[in-house]
This record gives C-alpha cells, sequence and structure tokens, in this order.
C-alpha cells in the first residue's frame, strides 16, 4: 500500500472512531482585518500580513483548518473560499453597511460537519438595523469549492437586536449558545443551536442594574464559560461595563454588575479570569485593566481623540491583541494573567497599502474540518479464474489511489489478490475491494463451478451435472 493511501485510511479510521463528539475548537491562525492586513500564527511570533487583497471595515472572520491553512473568509457582506474567490452564492448578505462591531460569527454544525452556519447582526443601516440573520454554507458544494445553500441564505431571525454576537459550547450537552442581545431593552438573548438545528425561542435575561443600552458593544466570555463581559458605549443609557454570571445549561444569565462607566468598546478576560481588558475609543482612546476582585483598576494607554484604539481579541497564542487605528498598528498585550502585563502599542506597524480598522477577528467555533467519512463502494465483486488472466479494474475517477502505489481510474492486474482504491470526495473517502483467486481445479464440484471459473460456454453432458478432476 503506498503512504498516501495509507494516510487516507489512517483519516477515515480516526474520523470513524471519534467521529464528531471530540469538538476541541480550531482557533483560526490566519486573522485578515482592516484593508490589506492579517496576520498569520502559523509561526510564532505571528507575522503581519500586508497584501491580503481583503478591505474589512469592522467585523469580519476567517476560518481555517487544524493545519493553519485558510478556507473561508466573511468580509462585511461577501465570502470568499480558499482561493479567495466569491464563493457560490456568497454575495448580498445583509449586513447592512457591513461595520457591525462582534458580527459576523461562524459556527460549524453539530448535524452535518460538511455545513457551517454564518450568524450576523446588522450595523446601523436604516434599512436594516437590529436584523438578526443566518446563512449556511455547505463545504463540499460547487465541486468542493463551497457555497452558500440558496435555501438558507439571510434566514431572518424575528427580534430586534444589538451588533454584540458571540457563542459558546456546552460540552457535556453537546449543542451551542448563540449569543445576542435586545435591541430595545437590557436582555440577553441565548439561541440553542443542536444537532436538531436553530431553536427560534431564545432564554431570555434581564440585567436589572441598568436601563436602556447602547446599540454597540461587544459580550465576551471568561474560558469558563460562566462569567460575561458587557460593554457599551456612544448611545443609550447605559455605557459602561458589566460583568455577569452565565449558567451554560440554562442559558440564563444573573447577578451583572456594572464596574465601570464611560464609552466601552471592547473587552476580554485575562487566560484566568482575573482580569479584564477594555478601550474605550471616545473623546479619550484608552487601553485599560480591572481587576475584578479588587477593582482595581491600571491604565495601559491613552491617546486623545476619537476611534485611536479598536478591538481587543485574543489570539491562539493566548496574548492580546488591539487594533490601534491611531498608529496603524495592531498592539500587543503579554502576560495577561500577570499583576505586571506589558502592552507594546506598535508591536505591529503596517505600510501606507494598509489601513487598520476597529475591527481584528470575530467569534467563530470550528471543530473539525477534516471531517473524510469511510464509504465503502460495491461495484466490484470478488472474482476467481482458473489460469492465467487479465483484468482491467476501473475506479470511475481519475484521481483514484490503489494499493499498488499507482494513481490512475484503472489499472490492469494479472496476478491473485487483494486489490482497493480509495478516492478523496469532500465529506468523504470511497474505497472499493475486490479479491481475486486462481482455483484449485480439484474443488470444482459442479459443471456450473467449472463454467464460471474457467470461462467454458459448454460442456459435455455428464450424469447429474457431478464431475471430478483426476
Amino acid at each position: 500500500m503506498s503512504k498516501n493511501l495509507a494516510s487516507v485510511m489512517l483519516i477515515c479510521a480516526l474520523s470513524i472512531v471519534f467521529h464528531s463528539r471530540l469538538l476541541s475548537q480550531i482557533e483560526p491562525k490566519l486573522w485578515f482585518f482592516g484593508k490589506n492586513a492579517g496576520l498569520d500564527f502559523n509561526t510564532n511570533p505571528p507575522q503581519k500580513i500586508e497584501n491580503s487583497g481583503f478591505d474589512i471595515e469592522e467585523g469580519g472572520v476567517s476560518i481555517t483548518d487544524d493545519k493553519g491553512g485558510f478556507k473561508f473568509l466573511i468580509e462585511d457582506k461577501t465570502i470568499f473560499n480558499s482561493e479567495k474567490k466569491l464563493l457560490k452564492n456568497g454575495d448580498n448578505i445583509i449586513t447592512g453597511s457591513g461595520s457591525s462591531a462582534q458580527s459576523p460569527i461562524a459556527v460549524q454544525s453539530l448535524e452535518k460537519k460538511n455545513q457551517i452556519y454564518l450568524f450576523y447582526v446588522s450595523d446601523h443601516t436604516p434599512s436594516t438595523i437590529g436584523q438578526f440573520r443566518y446563512s449556511i454554507i455547505d463545504i463540499c458544494g460547487d465541486n468542493g469549492q463551497g457555497e452558500v445553500l440558496p435555501n438558507k441564505k439571510n434566514i431572518l431571525i424575528p427580534g430586534n437586536f444589538t451588533e454584540r454576537l458571540s457563542v459558546v459550547y456546552n460540552k457535556e450537552m453537546d449543542f451551542y449558545w448563540i449569543v445576542t442581545t435586545d435591541k430595545n431593552s437590557n436582555q440577553m438573548i441565548c439561541y440553542k443551536l443542536d444537532k436538531f438545528g436553530l431553536n427560534m425561542i431564545p432564554q431570555r435575561s434581564n440585567m436589572d442594574v441598568f436601563g436602556s443600552p447602547s446599540y454597540i458593544g461587544m459580550v465576551r466570555f471568561n474560558k469558563e464559560n460562566n462569567k460575561v463581559a458587557y460593554s457599551a458605549g456612544l448611545s443609550g443609557s447605559f455605557r459602561g461595563l458589566a460583568v455577569g454570571d452565565f449558567d451554560i445549561n440554562s442559558g440564563l444569565f444573573s447577578n451583572f454588575e456594572i464596574i465601570q462607566d464611560g464609552d466601552i468598546y471592547d473587552v476580554e478576560f485575562s487566560n484566568n479570569s482575573k482580569y479584564l481588558y477594555f478601550t474605550k475609543i471616545f473623546s479619550v482612546s484608552e487601553i485599560n485593566r480591572i481587576d475584578l476582585e479588587t477593582k482595581e483598576e491600571v491604565n495601559l494607554f491613552t491617546m486623545s481623540g476619537n476611534y485611536r484604539v479598536g478591538s481587543i481579541v485574543k489570539g491562539p497564542d493566548r496574548n492580546l491583541y488591539v487594533a490601534m487605528p491611531g498608529f496603524n498598528s495592531v498592539g500587543l498585550i503579554t502576560d495577561i494573567d500577570m499583576l505586571q502585563s506589558k502592552f507594546d502599542a506598535k508591536k505591529y506597524v503596517f505600510n501606507n497599502d494598509t489601513k487598520i480598522e476597529l475591527g481584528l477577528q470575530s467569534d467563530n467555533y470550528i471543530y473539525d474540518l477534516n471531517f473524510e467519512t469511510l464509504q465503502i463502494k460495491t461495484n466490484f465483486s470478488d472474482t476467481a479464474f482458473c489460469s492465467d488472466f487479465e483484468l482491467l479494474l476501473d475506479s470511475g475517477f481519475e484521481d483514484a489511489i490503489w494499493s499498488t502505489g499507482e494513481i490512475a481510474q484503472s489499472i490492469l492486474v494479472k496476478n491473485p489478490g487483494t486489490y482497493h482504491y480509495a478516492v478523496q470526495n469532500c465529506g468523504s473517502v470511497l474505497r472499493d475491494t475486490i479479491k481475486i483467486e486462481i482455483v484449485n481445479l480439484d474443488t470444482l464440484e459442479t459443471l456450473n463451478d467449472f463454467m464460471k471459473y474457467c470461462n467454458i460456454i459448454t460442456m459435455p453432458n455428464l450424469s447429474n451435472g457431478l464431475f471430478s478432476w483426476k
């Protein structure tokens, strides 16, 4: 057997044994943001990208496989495939002007591994403000290039929503919570997404510590998924930062506490859930850290003016990355669990052909893009011959990998043995096997046996059709 075929079969075997219930998150190793900008986390430390070809004003999400290979990007209102070409049916995603703070997000289906839910809330565009929708990407559609399913595009979820959007996975009970907030009240809203699909009846929780919040802000969860941070800024009767408890089984929130006032844009927990890091973006731009136990606050950065800082997002390396439009850079916060965390505002300074905006990378939960399953085909039938033979085996696939090591649609075999081929098709590996034998003539007992194996059409009349070889 060839090494390539062995590798394919190993992938299949692992997929069959573990299936889709080991849902460890694959964090994206390629971030694309702003104009032409990005970060490549396939190296340590990450390297900046200055020629992405994308233009993302605020929210955007990229999807990579477990090896860091680029698969898809959702850029404002458009979806691109791994070749950076427009995905089939991937245009005209209804997101307003594409500047929603925490949208879109991508979530892999628990029912069909080859499907990805794309959730998005509209920005402040008057015709679409408050709308929450989803589309479904079929990874295997359009001959493996991927496509948005026509009957699952821009599906409207009833209600009126803000720009906040996140996802939490319940590992014990095997479902997601899609989390957003209500535009007209102080309610947190959770929709359950499980193997049966999206439940359109949400769980709602009141945040009684403040009134009508800003339309703009973020919701972020800690590592344990039992705490949520809620930011608000630029509008509404409440502008600031609140923290509450989250029950991942019921989808309900409680015990909210306001810990900061002001126009707060983004927020993120430290890895140990001890600290909150947050950005202020209006009048004076700031990056601050607050100790959730002592409420002691530390300023990491201050710059006069609006929108000098933006999103603050945790990278695959567990450091925090901050969009810095004021310097056309991405800043880096390290030692985020320590009392003396370090901030470098100009860690990644980009050239004049790029432009850093407010956003970096939206949330996603992708667990397995190597989702081949083994499908056994039965086109071949085992056979036998009573003498030398030549047999053409035809798989029907030009790129079939045979057990002989050949890669071809068909092979000519002249020796007995077991032969099989495998061919990768999006979402599956197809395999067929044939066993060829040379029969021992002494074992043939009937005329039919003789005609079957020795390719003889007529035989002399023999009593009762029985014969023996001498």
